[in-house]
């Protein structure tokens, strides 16, 4: 018997009983109601995808395929989440979603904006059911965290992997707006949600005393100003007779700008702000603030204001953390030029029915009637059956074949979403359309006499061809560099505006990243260079965005900050400064083709140093396009000369240039090389035999065990044999099964061949009691060239006695950089001899100590030098962002990236100015000789 299918009214109830709040997150029900979505596209016949752009914050993804999978899609977009209910204000449960006898459907969610996802969802199963077939795919978007801004919701989506797959859209339908008028009311724009802070900071003292400008009357102050303009547009709002709040009649919400005192805090506390010491005046108040801004008030007048109310001493305000702050409006078309506005005011004229709600969304009892909800399924469907049929006259589609076969840099450009600044299209790079590469010299993009082919990592064809500069070709760089003095291009004396262009230029990179383009541009291209998962190439994307936008502002003039002693007398004066070296040149390897040259660059060029660059050329396509989006955000061309060219040129290059530091990251071989030619002026970032200890506490296996299958970025695991019992081997052997070629979670090794890395395996094993743990095979399947890798994520176990050995120690701590470790065991006893093998190994980049055992740590950290050690039992190897020091240690020549310690120590140097200008005594002579 067929099972019969729910009404949408009881599916309703189902969806609304999810507590889906948006601050609660993956505590709540996310999890669930994202996996209850799926099963419900699934049984109406869709193409459903469930993945979490962030950990926890599923996206679910169904698409209806229609007749021409080439024309441009439609989006429904709509979200899961729900603002906070509070119970004591709502006559039953807010998540025992229940039909009252008025017929009203009551529970959080009602109105915003469960009740849109399911009237997507049953109008696309009637027009379905009915057999129609739309022209073009139709997605349903079900996404978190709208209500909290969707940094990471929305925002993450629009630059993962799945959003690039359903290329192009044509139109996207919003959830909207619940109407209390008997007409339908349109949203083509959405007012700009500014979520920010103000903090006053002013004296303390005793309550009982008339103590001026407090922090708490400062706020105080401000907040009437805010509340005096929320005043004003209020009034605004209910000029017209029948006004109410959210009246659609004459004048409309959208028109006005909305200010809501959301947040206050201050007091002195000793308990957590259970009591306050209210005889005393704090030091500090804060106080939030919502502000949705219309199209109809400028976002830099409204800023102009804001900084007119917090222009008192001590007072300032920033962004919450979390939010994305549009700085100008967006907004949509509506006229007869907009073809899908168009159509849409044709469907609604042919409806002709008005839908009636009290607006109630993030209001108590929230609720919505129910033949207001079934209605509401009757206007999609006519609506959606109208949009769905429209194709575009066949001579606009024929224009629309010229995306297929640009001819030129301008024709791509025209005719994509490329950045205007790009010249190659990572979507299209191949051999049938094969990148080129150029070097940089003096502000001039030049071609060399040769180039050379750089082959596609995944299939062998030519699909780069880069510049291989001759020995013969040096001459421009010796000069260009050569116009560099060593005292910089600025300094603290010299040209000091130029830190604050840098910060300016810093800025708007930052800003330019935040583009989900362009963001995706990079992260495509990064993929296709150097392949990994989008997820890890977004993240090198994004942590990049992160450290331009630390370093905005007057962050780069702070990095120069100097200091002073008082001398011995009158007029003496001793002052430190940050002073650059001039031209320097900078080395980079292939592993981080974007984040690890922007970083160190910029770091460079915020100093005063002119830069000489070098990357790989396997990848040097990447920075090449950087430069060229940096150059458009207003970096001087001629700060950065960059080369392509052979190992064997370059370090010719740098005997003529004599660079007055370089840092270099990659192999430790090449690393001792430079550092004698270039007689120790160097800094060093080695890649280094990386390694992680599993203490004696087990706890969060998967998670440990999750971070243990990073395996390119620790070489060696030494895990205690609790971790050993536990079955760790057998867990990090299932999670390494995961990784396929198709994901790139595994992928093609651009370093060391697939018989290179067998090799080392084979030799590995011979090691009395050594075992081959997993993999040991190279790729089945692949088109990947012998110049590369290709083997299965592997792991070799060597017992910890026969590694200290001879002979096998240097074996065991042979870096491989591809997707191999050594695994061994110890126990309590044997914690010497792992600190033994530790002390033994010659690079000293990053390690790990797993354990929340406090004495254990002490132990192994007061025992090892590593420079960037992850400790405690979520410690990883893999972490690298912009909010630490990443380098070695141990080693004078070690050098850091992403900091300001690092910047500084880096590309700079310390010069002291020792100021003593008297005055002379007038009783000054001549002393004896000396």
């Amino acid at each position: 018997m067929t099972q019969q299918r729910k009404e949408p009214v009881a599916r309703f109830l189902e969806f609304l009983r999810f507590r889906t709040v948006s601050r609660e997150g993956p505590s709540g029900s996310y999890q669930q109601c994202a996996e209850w979505l799926r099963a419900y596209m699934a049984e109406i016949g869709l193409s459903v995808k469930m993945f979490s752009p962030v950990e926890n914050k599923p996206v679910v993804l169904a698409t209806w395929f229609g007749e021409d999978p080439s024309l441009p899609g439609i989006i429904l977009n709509s979200h899961y989440d729900v603002v906070p209910a509070m119970r004591e204000h709502w006559h039953f449960d807010p998540f025992d979603a229940q039909v009252l006898e008025d017929g009203r459907i009551y529970g959080r969610g009602a109105q915003d904006m469960k009740s849109v996802c399911i009237q997507y969802a049953e109008a696309v199963y009637r027009l379905k059911a009915s057999g129609f077939v739309p022209k073009r795919n139709v997605h349903l978007l079900f996404v978190p965290d709208e209500e909290i801004g969707g940094a990471e919701g929305m925002e993450q989506f629009l630059v993962h992997d799945e959003f690039k797959t359903i290329q192009p859209i044509a139109f996207a339908f919003d959830e909207g707006l619940a109407n209390p008028s008997n007409a339908f009311t349109v949203f083509y724009g959405e007012r700009s949600p500014w979520w920010f802070y103000v903090k006053a900071d002013g004296p303390t003292g005793h309550g009982s005393r008339f103590i001026q400008n407090t922090a708490t009357s400062k706020i105080v102050d401000i907040c009437n100003k805010a509340l005096a303009f929320r005043a004003e547009q209020e009034t605004a709002l209910n000029a017209d007779p029948g006004c109410k709040h959210g009246d659609m009649k004459k004048r409309k919400l959208g028109d006005v700008t909305t200010v809501n005192i959301t947040a206050l805090q201050s007091g002195v506390s000793t308990d957590g702000g259970k009591t306050h010491a209210l005889n005393v005046i704090p030091t500090t108040a804060i106080a939030g603030f919502d502000v949705r801004i219309s199209p109809n008030l400028d976002i830099g007048v409204f800023k102009a204001m804001l900084d007119e109310w917090c222009s008192a001493e001590g007072v300032s305000w920033e962004f919450a953390q979390w939010t994305n702050p549009h700085h100008e409006h967006y907004t949509t078309k509506i006229d007869d030029s907009n073809v899908w506005w168009k159509i849409f005011k044709g469907s609604c004229e042919k409806l002709g029915v008005p839908v009636e709600a009290e607006i109630l969304l993030h209001e108590h009892n929230e609720s919505l009637h129910q033949d207001t909800f079934l209605k509401g399924i009757d206007v999609y469907e006519t609506i959606l059956r109208d949009m769905y049929m429209w194709r575009r006259p066949t001579a606009l589609r024929a224009l629309a074949q010229l995306h297929a076969a640009p001819r030129s840099v301008s024709a791509l450009r025209s005719f994509s979403s490329l950045p205007s600044w790009a010249t190659v299209d990572p979507q299209k790079l191949s051999a049938a359309h094969p990148g080129e590469g150029f070097n940089l010299v003096h502000g001039e993009w030049v071609k060399s006499a040769t180039s050379e082919e750089i082959v596609d990592p995944m299939n062998g064809d030519v699909f780069l061809r880069m510049p291989a500069t001759q020995s013969s070709e040096l001459a421009p760089f010796v000069a260009s560099m050569a116009l560099c003095p060593k005292h910089g291009l600025h300094n603290p004396f010299k040209n000091v505006q130029r830190y604050v262009h840098y910060g300016e230029v810093s800025n708007r990179a930052g800003t330019m990243l935040r583009d989900p383009n362009v963001a995706a541009f990079f992260a495509r291209l990064i993929q296709r260079v150097s392949p990994k998962s989008y997820a890890q190439a977004e993240v090198e994307v994004r942590v990049t965005r992160k450290f331009l936008e630390n370093f905005s502002g007057d962050q780069v003039r702070f990095l120069a900050r100097s200091f002073g002693v008082p001398g011995d007398h009158l007029g003496q004066a001793s002052h430190g400064y940050r002073w650059p070296y001039g031209p320097v040149a900078l080395i980079t390897p292939f592993n981080f083709p974007f984040e690890i040259p922007v970083l160190q660059l910029l770091g460079a060029l915020f100093m005063g140093n002119k830069v000489l660059l070098k990357v790989d050329s396997k990848v040097s396509i990447v920075m090449q396009e950087m430069l060229r989006m940096l150059h458009a955000c207003g970096m001087p061309t001629t700060d950065v000369d960059f080369i392509h060219s052979t190992g064997p040129v370059m370090n010719e290059l740098l005997l003529k240039t004599k660079p007055r530091n370089t840092l270099f990251t990659g192999s430790s071989v090449v690393a001792e090389k430079l550092a004698k030619d270039l007689n120790g002026r160097i800094k060093l970032e080695d890649a280094g035999f990386d390694w992680k200890i599993l203490g004696p506490d087990v706890h969060n296996f998967d998670y440990v065990a999750w971070t243990c299958d990073q395996c390119s970025a620790q070489s060696i695991v030494f895990m205690h044999k609790n971790w050993v019992k536990a079955g760790m081997e057998k867990k990090l052997a299932e999670l390494a099964a995961r990784r396929k070629l198709d994901d790139l979670t595994v992928g093609p090794v651009l370093t060391v061949t697939t018989k290179r890395m067998l090799d080392h395996v084979d030799a590995l094993l011979k090691i009395p009691g050594a075992r081959l743990a997993f993999g040991g095979e190279e790729l089945e399947n692949h088109t990947i060239p012998k110049v590369y890798g290709a083997i299965k994520p592997t792991a070799v176990f060597v017992p910890l006695e026969e590694m200290l050995k001879p002979g096998n120690f240097e074996l065991a701590t042979t870096e491989i950089f591809g997707p191999f470790q050594v695994f061994t065991e110890y126990d309590d006893r044997h914690v010497k001899h792992v600190l033994d093998a530790l002390e033994r190994m010659n690079a000293h980049l990053t390690a790990a100590v797993v354990s929340n055992d406090a004495h254990f740590q002490q132990k192994i950290l007061s025992h090892t030098v590593n420079g960037t050690t992850y400790t405690g039992i979520r410690a990883r190897t893999t972490g690298a962002p912009q909010n630490h020091w990443f380098g070695p240690a141990g080693d004078p020549n070690a050098g850091g990236i992403g900091t300001p310690e690092a910047i500084k120590l880096v590309w700079s140097c310390h010069r002291e100015i020792i100021q003593d200008i008297g005055p002379v005594s007038n009783d000054w002579t001549i002393p004896e000789a000396t």
